[in-house]
């Protein structure tokens, strides 16, 4: 090093534009590859969102049975929470619910508090049915979409009781207004 200064900075090398060769984007998915991205998402109300964002991927989840058979397949229904007889046997009452964030005390997932908040899980709207308006009613099962209730204190000549049965799909109650019980005080099958 002659002259006793610093080195020479290194040699910059000259930018220069290359060609972009992969210009792809979402939109130039085939439909085949866009729904492999949309399998991946997290949850049904996140497909609903992404699907109503563009037509040609609402098509192509709305023309694929298989798609639809895989999501459901990868995404199974989540638990709301649970219906509980909160007076016991001897109390009238209705039975109460608690959403399952709250009995695990788990962080309350977006998607299913939003439908808790849009549900009507108080029943109040078999309370409406002028006949059937007293209290008493017990949750004794629920499945598949549907919730049974029996209210064993209405019950006429000690052998039949009404029941309720409410679907969550057409938000209809359906009423039989008398089950016949066994010798036993069960149900009759």
């Amino acid at each position: 090093m002659l002259g006793g200064g610093a080195p020479p900075p290194p040699a910059v090398a000259k930018l220069r534009a290359e060609p972009n060769l992969s210009t792809a984007t979402i939109a130039s998915l085939n439909d085949d590859l866009l729904l492999e991205v949309l399998l991946r998402l997290p949850s049904l109300p996140a497909l609903i969102r992404s699907v109503l964002t563009c037509r040609s991927w609402l098509r192509a989840v709305r023309s694929s049975p298989e798609f639809r058979r895989r999501f459901r397949a990868l995404h199974p229904d989540h638990m709301l929470g649970i219906f509980i007889d909160c007076d016991g046997p001897a109390v009238p009452g209705t039975p109460g619910f608690a959403s399952a964030d709250s009995l695990t005390g788990d962080d309350p997932d977006p998607d299913l508090a939003a439908a808790l908040r849009g549900g009507n899980f108080t029943l109040d709207s078999l309370m409406q049915v002028e006949e059937y308006a007293s209290p008493g009613w017990h949750a004794v099962d629920c499945r598949g979409g549907y919730l049974l209730l029996l209210n064993p204190f209405d019950r006429r000549d000690g052998s039949r009781l009404p029941a309720a049965v409410f679907s969550s799909k057409t938000w209809d109650w359906i009423i039989h207004p008398w089950i016949e019980l066994a010798g036993d005080g069960k149900l009759a099958t």
